[in-house]
């Protein structure tokens, strides 16, 4: 052997050694996606428990415009949230089977002779046909499991990206409304839009434009200079750096029909499912055999909503401390529906003042010099929003106080019932709200019972809570 064939020799070996080495550090990354993929499973199946928890929290407390941006934040959050939990669970279970299918082939390294194997020649045919070889297998779900992974990682950059603009804007406006002393309105949301989409909008106009006439772009001059630098701006703001080389490389590499068909599922069928399971959690369908129990009850059932000591703390429904009651005085609490409340108030009660606006606020922002309301005088007008009936007997003069949560921030009202004079054994308690009734039906002359009779649709039910003594 010459020298120049050893020189040759060991160029191989160096590349081979090389390129040993290079699959050496490729390896160890399956190990790292797979720690990634367990933690991340682990922490996203908390999320909606704690989207959820969060959602009961507010949700009571506010309405109108401000409900929809907290539903619309929750169901927004829920749907990215299962879509990361199904992709990660998914990538997790293919690297498992990616290991596995690295140590079968370091134990039967080779090709799968199919001569060897008691099946008839149409199997043989389909299997031939189709290259079956567990190296090819190992190689396509290693580039499955990968691709994955990245497209998650895009997602997740875009999750970040939206909730950290979100707060940027929204704490903005929020600063720059309430310093003015007035609460955030729909229009400070749309200005906010305007402001930052309009550039990035009038820049993909022009991107069309010389797209259709690639000539005219050359003939661009100083216009073209602002136009690179309106979407420079854009580029890095929105972290393209990071995501935007990954989203090429499926945009060159993918069919328009498999991203439309993706696009699909992420746009229709997620949400679908999503909202089946929230409908679900709420109750509006289910799965069970209790064939001879009514979903809705008239009353008299014993519901733990009603009961302090059974209830769930997001409950908005009256409720006194026990079903057995031992007390001198039973203690109830009816909830502050702000969404069906405060249209109550401005009807039983015109001349009283708001407090302040919806929405965000700030400690003071009513204007100087404005008295508020008396406290009696609010605790006069909800008291006129609920009727309550102990036994059969409409109470009447009850002494309302205002009342405060201070687990969930739920408001409302309380007042004390004397127990004694009560018999022994069950008493019922009766709670509904004034507005749930025609106003002729509330007087009780039969005029207004025809006319309640007369309605397209029965009005709320009213609560009955029993006890014991």
């Amino acid at each position: 052997m010459t020298d120049e064939e050893r020189g040759l020799e060991g160029q191989e070996d160096s590349q081979r050694s090389l390129i040993g080495a290079l699959k050496g550090l490729q390896r160890p990354t399956w190990e790292l996606e797979l720690l990634i993929s367990g933690a991340l499973i682990f922490s996203l199946f908390q999320l909606p428990g704690v989207l959820t928890g969060w959602f009961d929290s507010v949700v009571e407390h506010v309405s109108g415009s401000a409900y929809w941006s907290v539903y619309w934040i929750y169901y927004v959050g829920m749907i990215v949230v299962v879509v990361l939990t199904v992709t990660f669970t998914i990538h997790f279970l293919l690297r498992g089977f990616w290991v596995g299918l690295c140590g079968l082939n370091a134990v039967f390294p080779g090709k799968i002779d199919l001569e060897k194997v008691d099946i008839g020649p149409i199997a043989k045919g389909v299997y031939a046909e189709q290259d079956i070889d567990v190296k090819h297998l190992e190689k396509r779900v290693d580039a499955l499991a990968s691709t994955i992974f990245s497209a998650l990682s895009v997602v997740l950059m875009w999750v970040l990206m939206f909730t950290f603009y979100l707060a940027l804007f929204g704490g903005a406006g929020w600063l720059i409304v309430s310093g003015l002393g007035v609460g955030l309105r729909r229009i400070h949301a749309w200005i906010a839009f305007l402001v930052v989409w309009t550039p990035l909008m009038l820049v993909g106009l022009a991107d069309l434009f010389y797209k259709k006439r690639p000539e005219a772009w050359g003939r661009s001059g100083l216009l073209g200079r602002p136009l690179l630098g309106v979407y420079r701006v854009y580029y890095w703001a929105f972290l393209m750096p990071f995501w935007g080389p990954i989203s090429l490389t499926y945009l060159t590499r993918f069919s328009q029909r498999t991203l439309g068909i993706l696009s699909f599922f992420l746009g229709l069928a997620l949400p679908l499912v999503v909202g089946t399971v929230m409908l679900s959690g709420i109750g509006v369908w289910g799965y069970d055999s209790y064939v001879y129990f009514p979903s809705y009850t008239e009353g008299g059932a014993v519901q733990p909503r009603h009961y302090d000591a059974l209830r769930d703390p997001s409950s908005m429904a009256p409720f006194i401390q026990n079903d057995m009651v031992e007390d001198p005085y039973v203690r109830l609490v009816v909830p502050f529906s702000v969404d069906d409340d405060n249209d109550g108030m401005a009807e039983v009660c015109p001349d009283l003042e708001p407090v302040r606006s919806p929405g965000i606020f700030l400690n003071r922002t009513r204007p100087r010099g404005v008295d508020q309301p008396a406290e009696a005088d609010i605790l006069e007008c909800l008291g006129r929003l609920y009727d309550v009936e102990l036994n059969g007997s409409k109470l009447q003069d009850l002494e309302w106080s205002l009342f405060s949560s201070s687990t969930t921030g739920m408001r409302g009202v309380v007042t004390y019932l004397p127990t004694d004079g009560l018999p022994r054994g069950r008493n019922e308690l009766v709670v509904r709200r004034t507005r749930d009734q025609p106003e002729t039906a509330r007087s009780g002359t039969r005029e207004g019972i025809s006319a309640e009779a007369d309605q397209e649709e029965d009005p709320p039910q009213p609560y009955h809570i029993p006890f014991w003594r």
